[in-house]
């Protein structure tokens, strides 16, 4: 199963318009959504607007493959679980968002192992046409939940020191 989620905040209906047209494309591919209360509603899958922070868990712990806003908590999860991830980000031309950090965040990760950046719907098709029916990147690993006690010792001690 993939699991669209556009975060728990504002729609994105730019991608979910996307990954519904693909999904039209897909019928046999299993999608389900979180769109939150976006103009566009999904023909092509089943979705909810919102998912209690437990349904989220369980749908996102049993997801092959995550496509999201480039959201970085949405992202750190993903990494922290060994789950692939398309990202797309919001726009702020778009008036999707306040600033283009999603964008920033896009040009930080993209190539790394795991994450898939698409910067808008044209690219996302191609970009989930490769991943969605791959079974999950060998060379996956997860990072910690928490940072290495170092850093956290050193960002302790910086603050501290005045």
């Amino acid at each position: 199963m993939i699991f669209l989620t556009v975060g728990s905040r504002e729609p994105f209906d730019r991608m979910v318009q996307a990954v519904d047209t693909w999904c039209l494309l897909h019928p046999d591919v299993e999608i389900f959504g979180q769109v939150a209360t976006g103009l566009h509603r999904p023909t092509n899958f089943p979705f909810a607007d919102y998912l209690t922070p437990d349904k989220y868990r369980q749908t996102f712990g049993e997801a092959k493959l995550i496509i999201s806003h480039a959201g970085i908590g949405t992202i750190l999860t993903a990494m922290t679980q060994s789950k692939r991830i398309v990202i797309m980000p919001r726009r702020a031309d778009l008036k999707e968002t306040r600033s283009d950090h999603q964008m920033a965040t896009l040009r930080a990760l993209k190539g790394h192992p795991g994450i898939y950046a698409a910067r808008d719907e044209a690219e996302l098709g191609p970009i989930l046409n490769e991943v969605a029916t791959r079974d999950n990147d060998s060379q996956l690993s997860a990072i910690p939940r928490f940072a290495d006690p170092r850093l956290i010792s050193a960002i302790s001690n910086f603050i501290h020191s005045g």
